[in-house]
This record gives structure tokens, C-alpha cells and sequence, in this order.
């Protein structure tokens, strides 16, 4: 499990750094943030609320992971121990960031959703992009855990060409509707 005996001062400084993460975390999450949200409550721009609210949560998670990583560097692990720790940090670190941008991006559509009226319900797109987001996320951990995303990304465009050209009549239909209602020629 470790290619040397551990010492206790390893072990404590990694303790330490772990615990010291974890407060500033707390700190963080707690007064930054909350003072954050105080000040953008007076801003008129309705953007900067979403983005503190999509890291409400995730500040103390991204301390402790960072608290984890420095003690994973400081413990004398066997090189094979510590790629799996370090493989598992990172698969969480990319998930929890893919769900704060897509909770971001989600938001912001909305917001523009709102104010152009260009669409009767957004919540489509909204979703779209929020699973658009997340795949991406997981393409990015795929290739981080040493995948080639390549053949998969080939095989999906492949994939999509086949199913457009089956539901075509379907597909055109969908966006001259879409188009109906974004151009409203009649209104009702």
C-alpha cells in the first residue's frame, strides 16, 4: 500500500491539509459567498445571481478535493493506489464542475429566454444545453481516464447522419414549426 513507511509527520500534514481545506471551504461558502449574494442583490443584472447560487455548495466540495490531492501528494502511496485516488479526484472534480456550468448555463438561457420572448417555452433548450454540457464533461473524463474518445465521436456522428436522413420529413417539420413560432406571423 505504500512504497515507504509512513511517517507521523506526513500523516499529520496531510490530516492538517485536509482539515485546513475543509475551513476554508467553510469560510468560503459561508462569508465570501454569502456577502457575494448580498452584493449582487443590488445589481440589476439577474446573471450574477445564478452563478454564486451554482457554486453555493460545491465551494467547500472543491476545498476538500484540493485538501485530498495535497495530502494524496505528500503520502508515500504506491504508484498504482495513488493513479486510482488520483483518477477518482478528477472524475469528480469534472462532474461537479459540469453540473455548475451547466446549472449556470441553464440559468442564463432562461434569463434570455425571459426577456427576448422569442420562445413561448425554453425549457427544451434549457435542457438541452444542460445535457449538452454534461456530455461534454463526461467526453473530458473519458480522455483524462485514458479513452479514446475519437472512435466514440466518430461513431456518434455517424450515428446522427444516419438517424437525420432517416427522420427527415420529421426534422423538417419540427424546425418549420419551430420557425412559425419564433417569426409569430400570426398572432392570436
Amino acid at each position: 500500500m505504500f512504497t515507504e513507511p509512513l511517517q507521523w509527520q506526513d500523516l499529520f500534514i496531510s490530516i492538517g491539509l485536509i482539515i485546513g481545506a475543509f475551513i476554508i471551504g467553510i469560510i468560503v461558502e459561508r462569508v465570501i459567498l454569502s456577502r457575494l449574494k448580498k452584493l449582487t442583490a443590488r445589481t440589476s443584472w439577474q446573471g450574477d445571481d445564478i452563478i454564486i447560487t451554482a457554486i453555493r455548495g460545491k465551494a467547500i466540495l472543491w476545498f476538500c478535493l484540493a485538501g485530498i490531492y495535497g495530502a494524496l501528494v505528500l503520502l508515500p502511496f504506491t504508484p498504482s493506489i495513488n493513479n486510482i485516488l488520483q483518477k477518482i479526484l478528477f472524475i469528480i472534480i469534472i462532474l461537479s464542475v459540469s453540473l455548475a456550468i451547466g446549472n449556470i448555463a441553464a440559468g442564463l438561457m432562461t434569463i434570455h429566454s425571459k426577456r427576448t420572448e422569442a420562445l413561448p417555452s425554453a425549457s427544451l433548450f434549457v435542457n438541452l444545453t444542460r445535457i449538452l454540457i454534461l456530455i461534454i464533461g463526461g467526453l473530458i473524463i473519458l480522455q483524462g481516464l485514458g479513452i479514446s474518445i475519437t472512435p466514440l465521436i466518430t461513431a456518434l456522428g455517424v450515428g446522427g447522419l444516419a438517424v437525420a436522413l432517416a427522420l427527415q420529413p420529421t426534422l423538417s417539420n419540427f424546425f418549420a414549426g419551430l420557425q412559425v413560432i419564433i417569426s409569430k406571423p400570426v398572432s392570436y
